[in-house]
């Protein structure tokens, strides 16, 4: 779920368009949609699986929003609401997510196990858009929109096709983009090489906070795993 993040086009491209040149000025909103049709996998609504849209897929959008906003763990939300459907097993198969931070900033993130999603987010800022392009979770587009003279917009769009990708990558991995994933072992053997105990990417103080998120809609949607993978 943290995968994209070491993705080139959102480690350097996204992070230096967002921090270091602020072109669209201040983030205020962040909306993110990811799902897909259930294809019949016990363990997606299976409850002594972790199963469920939240847990399944439901991180993937709250990294994704909590790096547009510099982390969770820096600028932490003061509400969290979430609302689910729920399916046959007691699973949630489409759950919502508002979280608010200071200055009345937002992120509306939908997950969904029983329906295909655009799934690409959409950062709103001060001064313009950033679209990370589907599959937003293994990123290899982004498409800026700011702000122009004379009520015009200036569009400009980023690529960074995945190092090694070849016409057959559809066959050899079971979803798309997953080669991409070299770039998330790479920075992994780099730290535990270097002695670190986490990587620059995603700050541990960072994951407990998103987990925290989770905890919170999944208490307020009644999402309760068994005893027997609970605390495991």
């Amino acid at each position: 779920s943290t995968g994209s993040r070491y993705f080139p086009i959102e480690d350097q491209k996204l992070s230096e368009l967002l921090f270091e040149k602020k072109v669209i000025g201040e983030v205020q909103l962040v909306h993110g949609q990811f799902g897909f049709r259930d294809d019949g996998a016990p363990r997606l609504t299976a409850l002594d699986c972790a199963g469920g849209a939240l847990l399944d897929i439901g991180v993937y959008l709250l990294f994704a929003a909590s790096f547009a906003f510099g982390g969770f763990h820096i600028n932490k939300p003061v509400r969290v609401k979430g609302s689910a459907l729920k399916g046959a097993t007691g699973c949630d198969t489409f759950t919502t997510m508002a979280i608010e931070l200071e200055g009345g900033k937002q992120a509306n993130l939908v997950c969904s196990i029983q329906c295909t999603l655009p799934n690409s987010v959409l950062i709103v800022g001060s001064a313009g858009t950033i679209e990370i392009v589907a599959p937003f979770h293994a990123p290899t587009k982004i498409r800026v929109v700011r702000n122009g003279d004379n009520n015009a917009t200036v569009e400009e769009v980023f690529e960074e096709p995945i190092r090694g990708a070849t016409d057959n990558d559809g066959e050899l991995f079971n979803f798309g983009n997953s080669r991409g994933f070299v770039y998330q072992i790479a920075a992994v053997e780099a730290a535990i090489a270097a002695g670190q105990l986490e990587t620059r990417q995603v700050p541990l103080d960072e994951s407990i906070a998103i987990m925290e998120i989770h905890d919170a809609v999944r208490e307020q949607i009644n999402l309760v795993y068994p005893d027997s993978i609970v605390g495991v």
